[in-house]
């Protein structure tokens, strides 16, 4: 033990030099004084550690995997604490291992709040709708919540998922636009914005967030566009899209009403009009909040239309189930 703190405090010693030229003289009692409560700590009653086997203190890892030798045999518990503690190069020479602790579940970072979102396109308008409940899990945080977004008259953004990571995009979205306009002096169009949503979500690719969007609105032409997304903005123009919980139970109603291969559930394969696109997009709302719980309480319905200078609002009551 003596011959072990002997070798500690010597390696303190050396590096105490070296850090006494970086970052002067205030730093070295404390980096020692920190040294010594480490010593005192790795040689306390505690006898198991995740140190490496004797054997295994040549050429190996210098800091091993929990649970694992070095030729990935599984062993049948932690190594006990001998002088092979000490190994290494380096600083990792003169430092005692870490001791186990017992694992303890994380709280989950993200929580999904439900929302669902629907959009349609037709030849001449758009359809953009959202419910208002905001859940988690079986608890309802509010009943009148609006996922729904005005960047202009003919261009939304309607957004579901974790509630904290959509009013982060949000923000996020919003210092975009503003600076889009402060350079081209004007709103964006909805093709643009559908590129500068890809942009944003791809900045946060290493860690995504749980935010389930997409972007509805008219093009130059005046016709309907919606673009979907996953989570890291690839995207795509589609005819109808759903986002969020009652996706898979919504989806399949849109892609029978709205597809463009001609596999229609209309005789004449003619492309649906505005108040048939609505009654769609309102029977899909009132049979998916009978089947799925985060779905209830109230829709927000946005219409837009070509030659219309305002969007069309509408909405209607769900069960409060």
């Amino acid at each position: 033990m003596t011959q072990e703190v002997l070798r500690v405090l010597a390696g303190f010693s050396a590096l105490g030099d070296k850090y006494r030229k970086m970052f002067g003289n205030f730093c070295v009692p404390q980096f020692l004084f920190l040294g010594l409560i480490r010593v005192a700590w790795t040689h306390s009653s505690q006898p198991w550690t995740y140190s490496m086997p004797p054997n295994a203190l040549d050429d190996g890892p210098r800091l091993p995997i929990p649970g694992f030798c070095r030729d990935g045999e599984r062993p049948a518990g932690y190594f006990r604490t001998t002088s092979g503690d000490f190994y290494g190069s380096s600083l990792e020479k003169f430092l005692p291992t870490r001791r186990a602790q017992p694992y303890q579940w994380a709280p989950d970072m993200v929580e999904d709040n439900g929302g669902t979102v629907v959009a349609v396109a037709g030849p001449d308008y758009c359809i953009v709708a959202a419910d208002t409940r905001l859940s988690s899990d079986y608890r309802i945080r509010t009943r009148n919540v609006s996922r729904l977004i005005e960047i202009s008259p003919c261009t939304f953004v309607g957004m579901a998922g974790s509630w904290a990571d959509v009013t982060t995009l949000r923000h996020e979205l919003a210092y975009d636009l503003s600076c889009f306009e402060a350079k081209h002096g004007g709103a964006i169009g909805t093709a643009a914005l559908a590129t500068f949503l890809s942009n944003r979500l791809y900045m946060h690719r290493l860690q995504p967030v749980y935010a389930l969007n997409l972007v509805a609105g008219l093009n130059a032409l005046g016709q309907g566009a919606v673009y979907s997304y996953d989570v890291i903005g690839s995207f795509n123009r589609v005819p109808a899209a759903c986002c969020g919980r009652g996706q898979e139970l919504i989806q399949p109603v849109l892609d029978q009403f709205m597809a463009q291969d001609g596999n229609k559930l209309n005789s004449n394969n003619a492309p649906l009009s505005c108040e048939e696109a609505f009654q769609v997009v309102k029977n899909a709302f009132l049979s998916g909040a009978e089947r799925e719980i985060s779905i209830g309480d109230g829709v927000h319905i946005v219409i837009m239309q070509k030659g219309k200078l305002e969007p069309r609002m509408e909405s209607f009551a769900l069960p409060r189930h």
